[in-house]
């Protein structure tokens, strides 16, 4: 009996001998990767990886726990972006953070599971195929010497593989709802705004080009006037604060601002100037060069990017006009628009 134990223990001691020594053997890193082609542009899809703000509409795991919390910091999209969840069993804990971004072409997350340190890279790849995009979603794992580790990596096609599936039928279904503009030459950034002191003169007017110009016009006129009365100075280039932009009915209203030194000097009395600033926290800033009338088709482009990015409205849009139109070519002028979002 007890040579059978020894036997036993002898036996045992052996597998985990070999088990360890067919571990070391084994592959020190793993990857599972799948793809689907997407009837969308190729700016949609990148965007939706590039930035965590969807993720959790076409993540395979945010239904596993309806109750999971999350985080984002970072920037808003692109490199620096992250993502840390905690839920149930199913999704566990964890983080990513976006540590490469080629537009339109690749990004890369750096992935932990709990507190592994192990080293995971999540990737995605786009392709443009005609009208649509080829995604391809992969997991690189490096699993180091532990050969506990180095077996896992046999099963992470099985055990990733199908979620991986799951997330990109969801990537497809969003990306194809989304609108179709290409906004891939948009001139955009996310920034935090600081508040801008100006003082405003209100006005209304009809949607037509022809109108808005003149308006304009004679509404700074009223603001320069009120300055120079109490001898405010300009301390930036003028805007125009969009209040109500209506194509079916044909109005326009707006605030014509310029921007001034300070915003304690009592403006005169009676008059229909007033002070205001731009509103704090994160707003979206296109630059555009060129002629004022092609603005409309950058604000279609904007609302493409925003909803893409999943960006909703959060105030009153203003545009800033940066290039005196008296002494700049028309195709050099520079404005810049701004959108409030939350």
């Amino acid at each position: 009996m007890k040579k059978l134990f020894i036997r036993g223990v002898l036996v045992i001691v052996a597998i985990g001998i070999a088990l360890v020594v067919v571990g070391f053997l084994l592959p020190s890193k793993a990857r599972t990767e799948r793809s689907v082609t997407v009837a969308a542009r190729a700016e949609t899809a990148f965007a939706l990886v590039n930035s965590f703000r969807q993720f959790d509409k076409w993540s395979p795991w945010a239904s596993k726990d309806p109750a999971m919390t999350i985080e984002r910091s970072g920037p808003e999209y692109g490199v620096g972006a992250k993502y840390r969840w905690a839920g149930n069993s199913a999704v566990g804990t964890g983080s990513q953070e976006i540590i490469g971004s080629t537009p339109n072409s690749e990004v890369k997350i750096d992935l932990r599971f709990g507190d592994s340190d192990l080293p995971s890279i999540a990737s995605f790849t786009l392709i443009p195929e005609g009208d649509t995009v080829k995604v391809t979603w992969s997991l690189d794992l490096d699993l180091g010497n532990n050969p506990a580790n180095r077996y896992f990596g046999l099963f992470i096609d099985k055990f990733v593989g199908p979620d991986y599936e799951v997330g990109l039928a969801k990537l497809k279904v969003l990306a194809e709802s989304l609108p179709k503009t290409d906004f891939s030459d948009l001139n955009a950034e996310v920034i935090e705004n600081k508040p801008l002191p100006y003082a405003y003169f209100s006005g209304t007017t009809t949607t037509k080009a022809a109108d808005i110009g003149p308006a304009l016009a004679a509404a700074y006129a009223k603001v320069g006037a009120a300055m120079r009365s109490v001898d405010l100075k300009q301390a930036g280039a003028p805007l125009a604060v969009t209040r109500r932009f209506d194509e079916e009915a044909q109005v326009y209203e707006f605030d014509a601002a310029v921007p001034v030194d300070r915003s304690d000097v009592a403006l005169p009395a009676g008059s229909a100037v007033k002070y205001g600033e731009t509103p704090a926290g994160l707003v979206l800033t296109v630059t555009h060069t060129g002629p004022y009338s092609q603005l409309r088709e950058v604000y279609d482009q904007v609302a493409a990017f925003e909803a893409v990015y999943g960006f909703s409205a959060n105030g009153n849009s203003w545009e800033q006009y940066v290039s005196d139109p008296g002494t700049t070519p028309e195709a050099d002028w520079v404005t810049t628009l701004h959108f409030p979002v939350k």
